[in-house]
């Protein structure tokens, strides 16, 4: 019969044959090869003695067989949940770099914005200078028109002088041959 003392620290097993099995640990922080050595010890000294020991001998060798599946499934699991971690690190990597192109696109969303609203201000700036000029144009034009009705005035003004005078001269020009005619024949 297996006594228990303190299950953290050894595990006693009866005395056979004048010898005495000392399992310093418990079974489960034994490794393969240590459970094995034990098995096959506990096998050798049972051999043909009390059924008692055996049976707990099996069922210390199930208990290792227990611990054996048991370390390959927690290895099974630390190797899933490394590779949940370095996936989701992936995941992580991609949903960073996603966000930093989210934020570069908003800033140049925001400079675009910019650019524009400068740009539509400036266009409104522009249209206000064209009908600034059109209104100059508009003025100039109508100076010119006056302009060119009263040259037109002045040119008929000094056509009208001009007249009078070829007239004036005409006339002077007729009275000097008159009176050079008259005095030819006096």
């Amino acid at each position: 019969m297996v006594k228990k003392k303190n299950r953290a620290q050894r595990l006693d097993l009866p005395t056979i044959l004048g010898y005495r099995i000392l399992i310093p640990v418990p079974p489960w922080q034994l490794s393969e090869g240590e459970c094995l050595f034990l098995a096959y010890e506990c096998s050798f000294l049972t051999f043909g003695f009390d059924t008692e020991l055996q049976s707990q001998c099996d069922g210390m060798s199930r208990l290792w067989e227990d611990n054996r599946k048991k370390r390959s499934d927690y290895d099974e699991l630390q190797l899933r949940y490394d590779n949940e971690v370095y996936n989701s690190s992936g995941w992580k990597k991609e949903k960073e770099r996603m966000e930093t192109q989210i934020r570069d696109i908003n800033k140049a969303y925001e400079a675009s914005t910019a650019a524009q609203t400068e740009q539509q201000s400036q266009i409104v700036s522009l249209h206000s200078q064209v009908r600034e000029l059109r209104s100059v144009l508009n003025d100039a034009e109508a100076d010119r028109a006056l302009l060119q009705k009263a040259r037109r005035a002045l040119q008929g003004e000094l056509e009208a002088i001009k007249l009078d005078h070829v007239d004036t001269n005409k006339m002077s020009s007729d009275s000097e041959l008159q009176k050079l005619n008259s005095g030819k024949r006096s």
